[in-house]
């Protein structure tokens, strides 16, 4: 029998080994991202794994790390805008430059991920088609939740942060993690479930905060 938390606001968790505390969970905002993978065992839009990082099962989430994740709750639609913002300035090389692949190659982010879903209709003809990525709220469709964890330390992060993880229809093997206070988008990179012991060395930018790394929010012109 696994061992259990609960928290009075988040609900009850369990922990599995290497992976956490963990429970599934809905979050409204982020049920508009609803790319279509082909994996028809995956949870429906705005529907996800919510976690938090332990060594083991007595190693319970702090009252600081509960806080940290209600607050990207209580942000998640700021959070989505902030998201698919950043990935779409990311791609049009502005703005602060995430050391990613597809930072100024939109075309590459387009071919790659039209491709994969062409090749994933020869398997499945019920797949949907994706629209096409000519703005940022495009990527609703080439995106969905599939994780929000709580993570006490992640390299060239001098505090503990959220990853947002996302299946992407540009990043299919990897999937995309967002890292987040809650207040900002610090960081793009492939997912760290999928990466976990061999994330690239990202490079820093003059337009982040020299504090903690963060891209503040802000609005598109």
């Amino acid at each position: 029998m696994r061992a259990t938390w609960e928290d009075p606001e988040l609900g009850r968790f369990e922990y599995e080994q290497d992976m956490g505390w963990q429970r599934t969970s809905v979050t409204q905002a982020f049920k508009v991202f609803v790319y279509d993978s082909g994996d028809r065992t995956a949870y429906p839009p705005g529907t996800h794994e919510l976690a938090f990082d332990a060594k083991d099962e007595a190693d319970i989430p702090t009252e600081g790390a509960v806080a940290l994740v209600r607050k990207v709750l209580a942000n998640q639609n700021k959070l989505l805008t902030a998201v698919i913002t950043a990935l779409w300035e990311d791609f049009n090389d502005r703005g602060p430059d995430s050391g990613m692949w597809w930072h100024g190659d939109l075309r590459n982010v387009i071919d790659w991920g039209m491709k994969f879903q062409q090749d994933l209709k020869t398997i499945s003809a019920d797949i949907r088609d994706l629209p096409p990525l000519n703005s940022p709220d495009a990527l609703l469709a080439w995106m969905r939740l599939s994780r929000i964890t709580h993570r006490r330390h992640v390299s060239r992060c001098d505090q503990p942060v959220v990853e947002l993880s996302f299946v992407a229809a540009f990043e299919p093997e990897h999937g995309v993690g967002v890292l987040t206070d809650g207040d900002a988008i610090l960081e793009q990179d492939t997912s760290m479930m999928s990466t976990r012991l061999n994330r690239h060395d990202g490079r820093a930018t003059p337009d982040r905060c020299p504090e903690c790394g963060a891209i503040p929010l802000k609005a598109t012109s």
